[in-house]
Order: structure tokens, then C-alpha cells, then sequence
């Protein structure tokens, strides 16, 4: 032990036995049980809101404007059809 160290061991707990640590390590939570509440707290909630700037936005359709070609030869899904979108203002 550095002789830093050496004024800490009162002020620190004993460090756990091999077998409370690895029993500690099995405890888990029931995962269920904590879906259940994430998903109850999820669906409460009314405060959802995102904020996003005009220039975000911008960016956003530039970016949809230069890799559109690969965004539907890749996607499977119904995207948004983006000659719908026309030219991007400055």
C-alpha cells in the first residue's frame, strides 16, 4: 500500500469476502418487474417534447437531399417520398 494511502483504512469499509461479492454479483433484479415499471412511468409521462432549431432542420433536408439514392435502395420501409421535398433553401 502507498504511503498515501496509508490514513484511509478508518475511513473505508472492509473490503467483502470472495463469497459475499460473488453473491452480491448473482442478486439480479426481476426483469419484469422492472419493465413493467419503466414502461408504466414511459406512458405517463406528458413533458415529451423536442426541440430542434430551423437550421437543424435545414441540415436535415440537405442531408436527406444527398443521400437519397442510397436511403431508398437500402430501406425497406415506407420513408417519407423525397422528391416531395424539393430544393433545399440556403
Amino acid at each position: 500500500m502507498s504511503w498515501k494511502l496509508l490514513g484511509l483504512p478508518p475511513f473505508l469499509p472492509p473490503p467483502p469476502t470472495p463469497q459475499t461479492f460473488l453473491s452480491s454479483l448473482c442478486e439480479v433484479s426481476d426483469f419484469h418487474e422492472s419493465l413493467q415499471l419503466e414502461e408504466y412511468v414511459a406512458l405517463c409521462r406528458n413533458d415529451i417534447c423536442i426541440d430542434i432549431a430551423v437550421s437543424e432542420i435545414a441540415l436535415l433536408h440537405k442531408l436527406l437531399l444527398k443521400y437519397k439514392d442510397s436511403i431508398v435502395s437500402t430501406s425497406s420501409s415506407s420513408l417519407v417520398n423525397l422528391a416531395t421535398l424539393g430544393k433545399c433553401p440556403d
